[in-house]
Parts: C-alpha cells; structure tokens; sequence
C-alpha cells in the first residue's frame, strides 16, 4: 500500500499542470490584485480566524477547570432563554419546534419537583397513562404534567400532595443524552432547580445510526447558544470543519444574537401578515392530524408542531406495530464516534446534576425480545456494566427494565420499544415505587 501511495504521488507530480513553464504571460491583468486580495481573506477566514477561536476555547476550558463556578449557567443567560421562549412568535402562534414547547413546560411549571427527560419510550408511557387516568384525550405538545406519575406517588405516600408536587416531562422523539446534557445546563442552575430528575435511556441513546452528529437534533441547534458547551463541543461534531464553523459563528455578534433577529423578524412578519399567516397555519394544522396515525403523535419527530395536531385518546386498545426493521438499521452499524459522545454527555450530565445536588433515577426502558436480541449479549453485558459503574461514581440511581419480565408480553407495548397505555400505567407503578424508595 505504501509503495502504491508514492507512486501515485510520483506520478501526480509529474503530470501537475502548475509547473514554472506554463506561466508565460507577466502582464498581470487588471483583475489579479483583487483576486490576491480575496485569497488573502479566505486565507484569513479559514485559518486565523479558526486558530484564535481554539486558543479562546483552551482559554475558557482552563478557566473552568481553575474556577469550578465556571460550569453553571451564568443567570443572564437562563433569564435571556426565559425571555425568548416567552415573547417569540412561537407564543402568539402556537405553533413551534418541539425544543421550544419542551423549554416552554418547564418555564411554565411553579418550581418543578420531578422532571423527566428522554425520548418517545418513556414519552409513549407518561402521556397514554395520563389519558387513562384523567378519561381524556392529551396533547403531547402542551399536556406534560405527568398526572398519572402524580397520582401513583400520593397512593404510595401521602406526604405528597397534589397542591405542593409540580412535575413535567421534557420527553421529545428521537432525543439523546447529549440534549439531556443542554437542557440541565440550560434550565438547571444553583439557585434554580428541581429535586428530583429522570433520565431515560436505551441502547438507541448511544448506538443510533440514523444520527449524523450531536449537533444535528433540534435541541442542540435550539439551545446551544444559551449553553457554554467548554471541552464538550469537541464531540458535538461529525467533523472538524462543522465544528470550526460553529466556533467562529457563536463569536461573532451576528450569530451570537441570532434568537434576538429571529424575534425580531417573526415580530414583523406576524404584525405584517398576520391573517394570510395564521389561516396558512390552521389549514397545515388540519392537514397534519388528518394524516396522522392513531399512535404518531407520541413519537415526535423533528419540525414545528402545532396546539392539537399530536393527540392521545383514551384509548388502550391500539393494534401492534411491527418496527423490528427500523432498529435493525438505527443498529446496523457501530458508529464509534457516536457512542464516544453520547457516553461522555451522559456521564457530564450525571456530574452536572450531582454538582446542583439533584437526586437522579436513571432508567433504562423495557423493549421486546425480537428488538433486544439484535444486540448481543456482549453488548448487554458491557452496557449495563458501564451504567451501572456511571450511576454508581456519581450517585445517581439506576432502574434497570431492559430485561424484567414485568415487561416481556406484547399485550403491553404498542410496538417492539414502546408501551402502550396498559404498559405505561405497570411502568409507572414501578418508577413510583423506585422514586418513593430514592428519595
């Protein structure tokens, strides 16, 4: 292979059409010096420019590393997120991307005790056992209390009262440790947190091979700003050149301010077009609930939602939905990178939420035989090991349903990952029962 390699470059440079006798001409056409010019900004641009940022970021991670204070949100920031979720035109439309909906529950919720995060499996258990409990349809997008969790702890101990106990579920479809990671950082600072935290996983939460890189979920584009991200930006890309261009654009005001612009312009599209608009968006409204599934409202997904386009019935009786190829390709192939990052933003959002003094149950959801059995035991063995280990170092409380036979009969799941409404309710039982015992 070596010797292939010299040869090939022998011959390149042997063949290179840039030798010294094929510039001929000295007179210099009127043009040259602004294309000389222009290289020389290009060259600024894509190698000055991305040095000094570096040298910024290795000035920050050792501020960080010298001054612990370094890593919590600095309040500007919480209150300037507080501020855009509140007065965008997501607001006055109804209409948004799921990051926003999730950051406008828990900004709406009084001093939240219990917050949830994860993905649609445990998204799917919380809001078709709230629909049972209450004999009402909920809105995946704005119903994120948690009623049916509410109710299973006050069963279990009475010290919870309904008038004193606020939870939400930040759950969105397709999330993953590293949008855990952002919304802790984001929401959560010294003075201003919740006492309990949930964190849901699975082997998808670090094996997805449908996942480009960190920084492709709507959260990470969502709330990144408000984050200062230090050593960690390092694994939010797939390579280095998206990284430097995050880099340079975060430093410069233009971008920096970005969620101020878009507020503006939505501001002054909405006054402008205001009718033609919000007829445009109930018509798409219609249009999406018509052609939903009767289950793809707790799935998510990417994109803006709107109030009433992703409801849940109380309805149990939902036929099974074969999915098994779906996990074969999210699993089809071990992307390293991946599974690098998503560890290392699971394990800094453990430290984070244990610097705040939060107590954390990590659970891992149940899934069915026919999806479990794609992954080896091996794989098993070495996941639920480092888990176990991570949990352990940094005090946090780990529920393991991977494999409980509670949860092994597809009675009790709408697909081969997802409970359905007679599943999520034994779920909940069963996280009621952990909390009580945690905390």
């Amino acid at each position: 292979m070596t010797m292939l390699a010299n040869k090939t470059l022998v011959r390149e440079k042997d063949i290179s059409p840039l030798s010294s006798a094929s510039i001929t001409n000295n007179k210099r056409p009127k043009w040259f010096s602004v294309v000389t010019v222009a290289s020389l900004l290009i060259f600024v641009i894509l190698n000055i420019l991305p040095t000094s940022v570096l040298l910024l970021q290795e000035s920050r991670k050792h501020s960080s590393k010298n001054n612990p204070k370094h890593s919590s949100v600095p309040n500007d920031s919480l209150n300037k997120l507080k501020l855009f979720v509140k007065n965008c035109s997501y607001e006055s439309e109804q209409f948004g991307p799921w990051p926003w909906w999730v950051a406008r529950a828990y900004f709406s919720t009084p001093a939240p005790d219990i917050v949830a995060m994860g993905d649609s499996q445990i998204n799917a258990a919380f809001i078709q056992a709230d629909a049972i409990a209450l004999n009402q349809s909920r809105d995946c997008v704005t119903d994120r209390n948690c009623v049916a969790l509410e109710k299973s702890l006050q069963h279990l101990d009475k010290k919870y009262n309904t008038a004193n106990l606020h939870l939400v579920n930040l759950a969105m479809g397709g999330a993953m440790p590293s949008d855990y990671y952002l919304m802790s950082k984001a929401f959560f600072t010294k003075s201003h947190h919740p006492k309990i935290v949930i964190l849901s996983l699975s082997p998808r939460s670090f094996l997805d091979a449908t996942l480009a890189s960190a920084s492709a979920t709507e959260t990470f584009q969502f709330l990144s700003p408000y984050v200062d991200m230090v050593n960690l930006v390092d694994y939010a890309f797939s390579n280095t050149i998206e990284k430097y261009f995050w880099l340079i654009k975060n430093q410069l005001a233009v971008f920096k301010y970005r969620q101020d612009i878009n507020l503006a312009v939505h501001t002054f599209v909405e006054h402008l077009f205001n009718s033609i608009h919000n007829t445009a968006l109930n018509t798409q409204a219609e249009a999406v609930l018509f052609n939903r599934l009767p289950i793809q409202p707790i799935y998510g997904g990417g994109g803006s939602v709107a109030v009433g386009t992703n409801v849940v019935t109380p309805n149990p009786r939902v036929p099974f939905r074969g999915n098994k190829p779906e996990y074969e390709r999210r699993f089809a192939q071990l992307k390293p990178k991946t599974l690098a990052a998503q560890s290392t933003y699971f394990l800094a959002t453990l430290q984070y939420l244990r610097e705040l003094g939060i107590t954390v149950i990590v659970v891992d959801m149940p899934m069915l035989k026919p999806v479990r059995n794609l992954l080896p035991p091996s794989f098993w063995h070495n996941y639920s090991a480092q888990l176990k280990k991570d949990c352990q170092d940094n005090g946090a409380h780990w529920l393991d349903l991977s494999h409980d036979a509670q949860f092994s009969s597809p009675t009790d799941f709408l697909d081969y990952v997802h409970l359905n409404a007679y599943g999520g309710q034994k779920f909940i039982d069963r996280l009621a029962i952990f909390i009580n015992d945690s905390h």
